[in-house]
């Protein structure tokens, strides 16, 4: 399997509380890296993320990618987007500016702490 990242490396995951960031968290520490899993729990679960939270390499933060925020990492990935239909369809503005500000305000960040980004979106699935 392919290396997502170099080791060592403090790596953010919107989304992290998700199916897919939790996975994602979990294999990036076991690569080695720091992971801050950032997620305002609309459709990620704890119990997704509950194996990692002893983990010292580990960080929950509770925000939404709707506000900015200030951290300093190396790798930004992005996955902070409802993809069920059933969440997308209960309030889809929220999915709107989820998608929208939460990428402006993920590449903002990536910008000032000169990170690498991987952007990951559902919202062609409103359409």
């Amino acid at each position: 399997m392919t290396t997502l990242s170099n080791t060592n490396m403090r790596i953010l995951v919107t989304g992290g509380a998700g199916f897919l960031g939790s996975h994602l968290c979990e294999r990036l520490l076991a690569q080695g890296n720091e992971v801050i899993c950032l997620d305002n729990f609309f459709t990620g679960r704890r119990t997704n993320i509950s194996p990692l939270l002893d983990n010292r390499r580990f960080e929950l933060v509770r925000h939404d990618v709707i506000e900015p925020i200030l951290l300093e990492v190396d790798q930004i990935y992005n996955l902070a987007c409802p993809a069920s239909p059933v969440h997308y369809q209960y309030n889809p503005v929220k999915t709107v500016k989820t998608s929208v500000m939460g990428t402006i305000n993920m590449l903002g960040l990536a910008k000032r702490v000169r990170a690498r980004i991987l952007q990951l979106s559902t919202l062609e699935s409103l359409w």
